[in-house]
């Protein structure tokens, strides 16, 4: 097709320069080009730099114009994009903070990239230790001894998302663009969270990667690690905490350990019969 431009516009005519359709899309995570129901449909054009040029072949989409003075823009590695999708969010203790502007397969299109957008207000949260994990969906893990079940929030698990989790948020790290994050599969996968030490006087009815600690019936943490002091006379349990649960970690916080009962008369009781549900008392230490 041939479009005519007005000479003023004439030295924006430049083989960087970049031609789309600007058409209404709906979807989950954005609702654009709305305009176009009145006017309807027309190409937009993008200035560029570089060589004159009167010949373009359009894009298929709007290009991503990164304003570099507006925000932190990073680039999240995945595996695989799942229902990550443009204008899917980007979450910080379940707060939007980001979103994701476009994808593009690797150079060796053995894994995804993923072109993220942080609000500037939020752009001191992301640091070199930050963890970035798929918020989509719900994971359900399990196994003879119980099951666990996490999603981020609703409109993650309709639209999509990723969050994130820095250990320091003060730390003077500076984080520049397209800095690059690897995107773990799900919460515990990207290993994030509050690592705290109990001592107890026993390990029965503790295990490895199973015993929970809960808190109002809500997982809140899971012991990694079990291990004897060198006296020999206390168990210690490496627990790793949801890092939404640092309010409740304080001196003087109690761990007991609860043991479900159950009665061949009452099956009801099935519901309940998981390993050693952490915080009858624990005696020890707790120390982060």
């Amino acid at each position: 097709m041939t479009a005519e431009i007005q000479r003023e516009a004439k030295q924006a005519l430049r083989n960087t320069t970049g031609f789309w359709l600007v058409k209404p899309k709906v979807s989950l995570t954005e609702i654009t080009g709305l305009d176009t129901i009145v006017s309807g449909n027309y190409i937009r054009m993008n200035p560029g730099e570089g060589k004159a040029q009167r010949e373009f072949i359009a894009l298929d989409r709007a290009p991503i114009l990164e304003d570099y003075s507006n925000g932190l823009y990073i680039d999240i590695v995945a595996d695989r994009l799942g229902s990550v999708s443009r204008g899917s969010k980007i979450y910080f203790r379940e707060i939007p903070v980001g979103e994701v502007l476009d994808y593009e397969l690797a150079e060796a299109q053995n894994g995804v990239i993923i072109k993220v957008r942080i609000e500037p207000r939020y752009a001191h949260l992301v640091k070199e230790s930050s963890r970035f994990w798929n918020a989509s969906g719900v994971s359900i893990k399990g196994s003879l001894t119980g099951f666990s079940v996490h999603t981020e929030s609703l409109t993650a698990l309709i639209a999509g998302g990723i969050a994130f989790y820095t250990p320091d948020t003060d730390s003077i790290d500076i984080v520049s663009n397209d800095t690059s994050f690897k995107l773990h599969s799900d919460f515990d996968n990207a290993k994030v969270g509050i690592a705290v030490t109990i001592s107890s006087e026993s390990a029965i009815d503790l295990e490895e990667g199973v015993t929970e600690v809960k808190y109002d019936a809500f997982k809140i943490g899971v012991v990694k690690k079990l291990s004897y002091q060198k006296t020999g006379e206390n168990v210690i349990a490496d627990i790793m905490f949801d890092p939404r649960a640092a309010e409740l970690l304080k001196t003087g916080t109690k761990f007991w350990l609860d043991t479900p009962t159950l009665f061949l008369t009452d099956f009801s009781g099935l519901k309940s019969l998981r390993r050693a549900m952490l915080p009858h008392e624990i005696p020890g230490l707790l120390s982060p």
